[in-house]
């Protein structure tokens, strides 16, 4: 019998063996299997950079785990669902609601959207570190795609 799935496969800790996964997406909605579909691709566990992806809310949908790593989380389901204003550093998280809402307004020629900038993010623990970050809208989605890099040791 045929049901919806999502596969994956990327290279273990070990750098020898693969681990590969079946998800059975039977029951979730066509625009979850839409992202997660559309994302697969652009949400690489093996980057340096950390990479998350947020609907126009603010709310993050996709991590890798070099996010979970630099953030300083244990899994993916400790950010996923949450508000990416708990990783804005330097005083801007109590705007960072604001940002979105301007985003969704007025749309990319007036945000940070498609440019890179050097800012401040925030760890688990709270500690602050400067990166860089470039944010770009996935086509034909509400979402939008960061890519982070910290600048620590460049």
């Amino acid at each position: 019998q045929e049901f919806p799935c999502v596969i994956g496969i990327k290279k273990a800790s070990d750098g020898v063996n693969l681990i590969g996964y079946i998800r059975n997406m039977t029951g979730i909605s066509q625009e979850n299997i839409d992202l997660k579909e559309k994302t697969k691709y652009l949400v690489d566990d093996t980057s340096f950079d950390s990479i998350i992806v947020a609907d126009a809310e603010g709310k993050i949908m996709q991590v890798n785990a070099t996010a979970v790593e630099e953030f300083g989380y244990n899994a993916k389901a400790e950010l996923i669902g949450k508000n990416l204003a708990m990783l804005v550093g330097g005083g801007y998280a109590k705007h960072h609601s604001r940002y979105m809402k301007n985003f969704k307004k007025k749309g990319k020629d007036e945000s940070t959207i498609g440019k890179q900038r050097k800012l401040k993010a925030r760890r688990k623990n709270g500690e602050e570190f400067t990166c860089v970050i470039g944010i770009k809208k996935i086509p034909d989605t509400e979402y939008l795609i960061g890519y982070i890099r910290s600048t620590a040791g460049l």
